[in-house]
């Protein structure tokens, strides 16, 4: 049975095509006025336009900001310097607020962007700028969702639970890019094992058999890859 579209999905285009604030002097569609906050953003601080193309991948709501800093090895020679500093992070972050095209959180370390933002910061990329930042997207998370360690499992679940929305939105990436590497497995198996412990084994079951699928398509070529120790 196929899904019907939600809400979002039904008005987007009609959502988009709304004006902008009505005091501004020449109002514009929504979409026009998000993307000449881009530009204005990708002008005052790379980094920060570099951080908002990261987070139009990830789930919109709660974004834990140890995606980023602890990911910042996955994201690219722009981001990667910024998000591993907290002041420059801070900085790049405070430009997004000043623009307000993403909210946050201090006291839970979390943020949030809008879903039409995301839309729009999609559409303005090509189909390679699109690949590139689901890759980097994947491997991030992948980095920040921990394995399962029941000697600090209090620890170790609450890190799960923040990060289970992202690493969710990086199993339908991986469904949607076809791909297949030994940090996509790993996800896979690190995600499925915690729904597995958490009694959602219906949900657990296939992110588990994609894992050992990428897994032996993996160890079956003569590529040398490395799968990681620990799933």
């Amino acid at each position: 049975m196929s899904r019907k579209p939600d809400f979002f999905e039904q008005r987007r285009e009609n959502l988009l095509r709304r004006r902008g604030p009505p005091s501004s002097d020449h109002p514009e569609s929504v979409a026009t006025t998000w993307s000449l906050s881009f530009e204005k953003v990708e002008r005052a601080n790379p980094a920060a336009s570099e951080l908002l193309r990261f987070c139009a991948f990830l789930h919109p709501d709660a974004i834990p900001e140890e995606v980023i800093t602890e990911g910042a090895p996955a994201l690219g020679p722009t981001l990667e310097p910024i998000a591993a500093d907290l002041p420059e992070l801070n900085e790049a972050i405070g430009i997004l607020l000043r623009f307000s095209l993403v909210r946050r959180n201090r006291g839970t370390k979390l943020f949030s962007i809008h879903r039409l933002v995301q839309v729009v910061l999609k559409d303005d990329m090509d189909k390679e700028l699109q690949r590139l930042w689901v890759e980097r997207t994947v491997r991030a998370v992948t980095r920040t969702f921990p394995d399962v360690d029941y000697t600090h499992w209090l620890t170790i679940a609450t890190r799960c639970q923040r990060c289970l929305p992202q690493a969710l939105v990086c199993t339908k990436l991986i469904n949607q890019e076809q791909m297949r590497n030994p940090e996509v497995a790993a996800l896979l198996f690190r995600t499925g094992y915690y729904l597995d412990i958490c009694g959602q084994s219906r949900e657990a079951e296939p992110l588990l058999r994609r894992a050992l699928a990428i897994r032996e398509q993996v160890l079956g070529t003569q590529e040398l890859l490395t799968i990681p120790d620990s799933w």
